[in-house]
């Protein structure tokens, strides 16, 4: 073997060695990256920017799919920004993904309410309720629909 084809023969396994690292840092960061995006889209809303939070609460949602939170978190922002279409579009996925969040059913009652559909509003805060009989905001959505507990 010539120096030049062990020389090679370093940097191919000194390569290696790298890209195993970042393979696995990549890994790592991934598993906890949901969270911090999580974390920082809330820091958004709390802040008004709830552009910014919708930012990072699909990019959170795109890791971590199965979680209700982060399609919770960008609906309260897109209802914040007048856009109950898309509100109500992550809150039907979101209680598809957990029937027993009444969170999710109760923002769900609110999308539809601002969309004018009393019926599918009446229906989600009548699930929430059912779910978590002292949630507030479904009983007065619910009151507010005209809709009866049950």
């Amino acid at each position: 073997m010539t120096s030049l084809d062990l020389g090679l023969a370093r940097i191919r396994t000194a390569a290696g060695r790298a890209w195993s690292f970042w393979d696995s840092l990549g890994a790592w960061l991934k598993g906890k990256m949901p969270a911090g995006l999580y974390g920082r889209a809330l820091l958004y809303q709390g802040e008004n920017q709830h552009q910014q939070a919708i930012v990072d609460f699909t990019a959170a949602n795109g890791l971590s799919p199965q979680k209700v939170e982060p399609l919770l978190g960008r609906a309260t922002s897109y209802l914040a920004l007048d856009k109950a279409k898309e509100a109500a579009a992550d809150l039907d996925e979101a209680v598809q993904a957990d029937p027993g969040s009444a969170m999710a059913w109760s923002a769900r009652g609110q999308a539809y309410e601002r969309l004018g559909d009393k019926a599918k509003a009446a229906k989600s805060y009548n699930r929430a309720l059912n779910i978590r009989p002292k949630d507030e905001p479904a009983r007065s959505g619910l009151a507010r629909v005209g809709g009866k507990a049950g």
